[in-house]
């Protein structure tokens, strides 16, 4: 099997970030963060290392979540206040992912999962597959200043190195 230049590149940097965070997994003790007395939280330690190499998540089922609780509606959505608090979204233990605990930890890129349950197959599929989508496109088009679309390796290394 021969690889393109470009795909090398991907492995030799995917294969040189795991090295990176295995590293730093054993190198750096994390304590998680703890409010102290004053209400104020501690800063994890070890974490300001993502402030120059901004974490990628490779899987979140938000989109799937946006299906199941809201009907892919996202009009009383709100992705910018703490969904821990939220009637709904709070009690949900697949979703733990809003913008403030995105930003806490410190996540640069995010791979937004279109999943369609296997029940689909062979009935509504690609329709839901396309609504999947839709929905992953409307929530990044409603934050604006804090998700950007990428469908291209290079988008992915623009916003990536823009973060820096």
């Amino acid at each position: 099997m021969v690889l393109s230049a470009a795909k090398k590149k991907w492995l030799i940097f995917g294969g040189a970030a795991l090295v990176v965070a295995v590293a730093l997994a054993i190198t750096l003790p994390l304590t998680l963060g703890k409010n102290t007395e004053d209400g104020s939280s501690e800063t994890i330690r070890g974490s300001s290392v993502l402030d120059e190499v901004p974490l990628i998540d490779g899987h979140n089922d938000l989109p799937y979540n946006l299906y199941n609780l809201e009907n892919n509606k996202l009009a009383n959505f709100n992705f910018n206040t703490d969904l821990k608090l939220h009637p709904v979204w709070g009690p949900t233990r697949s979703s733990h992912t809003d913008i403030p605990r995105l930003r806490q930890g410190k996540v640069g890129g995010q791979f937004w999962v279109a999943y369609v349950s296997c029940g689909a197959q062979h009935k509504d599929a690609v329709e839901l597959t396309m609504a999947q989508i839709d929905v992953i496109k409307r929530l990044i088009k409603k934050y604006p200043n804090d998700l950007q679309y990428a469908t291209t390796a290079d988008g992915m290394l623009f916003f990536f190195f823009n973060l820096l």
